[in-house]
């Protein structure tokens, strides 16, 4: 019989803490599903992305093409930040997905813009990125980041100093903040990168936070959208992951292996014992106090307070593997003893109440 109630007891707590496990991890792995995402589009409006490539159609339309799958795949309540940038940075009001109608006015919005910008100024752009992001307190769990540009004539001004000044914007972004650079040159069928261009997209790579995709196809441009918009982790990022899921793993554990001796415990105290509840009464009041773990009565406020009590100390019943023992945490006259096993039946004076466990 014993067996069986344990038995039972494990069952029960298992299955509350496999869905308290499923629903934290859920929650970490998949926030999407519950909460709304926020996504920052940048793209490249400088001069060079006017150029053409083999089938003659500009870097600049191929980019609006391959964003308005992704575009059109958002869902309600994501939130969208356009900004577009050369030797400036323009940061539109961010738009809330309501409807379709408002994907398209999105995909106007972009489309509106040409790339008749200068140059190509990187560094102030992911600066202006990571100042929005701290101004609107955007969570780098639900935020993602999509760059998209050739990256030609950056740096406007040719010094080792822009290049050093590029490696500190990692500190500028939360680690876990993702950041998915689009990179378009190789589009341009050449033989050679041009060294600054070389130079840029090794920084670059060195910034934690920033995924580099070399892209060399109009299907490849499309298909690294895509990988930005679904917010796909890195694998130090993943290898977090794994740790976080398995430290919660072995917290699980602690915690079934707690509850379990916890619950055993009481179990085991109520079959030796054969109580279940404590009587308590005096001439004018009279409680009926249930013994479901470690027990605490006293005179004063609380769950189990007697009215009227004259005892100032506390009465502790508390669960053991013997059974359920009696505590007493002040010195008074009474039948009973501190330490003593409670049986069915056991009828002890304190102060002014008696105490029957039944």
């Amino acid at each position: 019989m014993l067996k069986q109630k344990q038995y039972s007891i494990i069952i029960n707590l298992m299955k509350k803490l496999i869905t308290l496990s499923i629903l934290t991890l859920f929650l970490f792995f998949f926030p999407s599903f519950v909460f709304s995402d926020t996504y920052i589009i940048v793209i490249d409006t400088s001069l060079s992305m006017n150029r053409k490539v083999i089938d003659n159609t500009r870097i600049y339309e191929i980019a609006l093409k391959s964003l308005s799958n992704s575009i059109f795949s958002l869902k309600k309540g994501d939130i969208v930040y356009i900004l577009d940038f050369n030797e400036t940075v323009n940061i539109r009001p961010p738009i809330k997905i309501t409807s379709d109608e408002t994907k398209e006015v999105i995909y106007k919005i972009m489309s509106g813009t040409q790339p008749y910008g200068k140059w190509t100024f990187t560094y102030k752009m992911l600066e202006e990125v990571a100042n929005l992001i701290k101004r609107e307190n955007l969570s780098p769990k639900t935020t993602k980041v999509i760059i998209i540009s050739d990256g030609i004539d950056d740096p406007p001004i040719k010094s080792k100093k822009y290049f050093v000044e590029l490696e500190k914007l990692s500190s500028l972004f939360d680690p876990q903040q993702l950041i998915y650079y689009i990179y378009l040159e190789k589009l341009i069928q050449t033989k050679s990168e041009p060294k600054n261009q070389t130079e840029l997209s090794k920084k670059l790579k060195q910034i934690p936070q920033v995924s580099l995709i070399e892209v060399k196809t109009t299907n490849e441009v499309k298909e690294a959208i895509e990988k930005g918009f679904k917010g796909e982790r890195s694998f130090k990022i993943t290898q977090e992951i794994i740790f976080l899921s398995s430290s919660i793993g072995v917290l699980i554990i602690v915690i079934i292996l707690i509850l379990l001796r916890k619950r055993t415990i009481i179990s085991l105290a109520k079959q030796i014992s054969n109580i279940s509840r404590l009587e308590c009464y005096s001439v004018k009041h009279r409680y009926t106090i249930p013994l479901k773990g470690k027990t605490v009565i006293t005179s004063g406020k609380g769950k189990n307070a007697l009215i009227g009590w004259n005892y100032s100390g506390k009465l502790i019943i508390k669960p053991t593997s013997q059974g359920f023992k009696v505590f007493l945490t002040k010195p008074t006259t009474t039948t009973i003893k501190t330490g003593s096993i409670l049986k069915k039946g056991d009828s002890f004076t304190i102060g002014n109440y008696t105490f029957e466990a039944e």
